[in-house]
């Protein structure tokens, strides 16, 4: 079943549920025996319908089912939508497995799977426009990445890993930039911290890593 079947089916339980409590505490009031009068009626005695409650509780049922089956749009408009609560239990179901894989993956210090994303977010800081023009920090985008949750866990939580050094030649000396990563949304933000290492300029310098 689907997860909008799942919640069409909760949904009307739960109103189900509340109109037949409803309809019972009615009947119940309505069973009460009445005291005895006096005098003798001469009037006909009303009759009692045994399936009256039948046919509203009928009723209720129709009524719910046409509220579940109602439009997303018209949902919108009522201000609720079912799908909305199952797409949140979605998204933390998510996190939960990229934080599960990722402290999997940080268990060892060469694991593949860690090289790979790693290396991923170096690739596209090295390859930005911006890269190596302190102090102008640089954004990667990880809207596309399959493993974004993953990475997104590594770096809020490891950012130390995933910063990366690079030497850059400034001013006719070698300047270490430490890229440190930041999380914004669906990018991260990495912002370069410098510091002067050396004063030789013929000393090669070193690439990102």
């Amino acid at each position: 079943m689907s997860t909008s079947g799942l919640a069409s089916v909760t949904v009307l339980a739960v109103i189900l549920l509340i109109m037949a409590t409803a309809m019972l505490m009615h009947y119940r009031h309505h069973m009460k025996p009445k005291k005895m009068e006096a005098r003798v009626r001469v009037d006909v005695p009303r009759r009692r319908y045994p399936y009256k409650s039948f046919l509203m509780l009928s009723g209720t049922i129709l009524a719910g089912t046409m509220a579940v089956s109602m439009p997303t749009d018209v949902q919108a408009n009522a201000g609720w939508s079912a799908t909305t609560v199952f797409k949140v239990s979605s998204q933390a179901a998510d996190t939960a497995s990229a934080a599960s894989t990722a402290e999997e993956i940080l268990a060892a210090p060469n694991h593949p799977d860690f090289l790979k994303l790693r290396n991923y977010l170096t690739r596209q800081l090295v390859d930005s426009e911006k890269f190596d023009q302190f102090p102008s920090p640089v954004l990667v985008d990880l809207s596309k990445h399959r493993d974004k949750e993953t990475i997104k866990y590594l770096v809020t939580q490891r950012p130390g890993i995933m910063s990366v050094i690079y030497y850059s030649q400034q001013q006719g000396h070698q300047l270490m930039l430490v890229y440190w990563p930041e999380l914004s949304g669906e990018q991260v933000i990495f912002t370069p911290l410098s510091g002067f290492v050396r004063n030789n300029p013929s000393t090669p310098l070193t690439s990102a890593h």
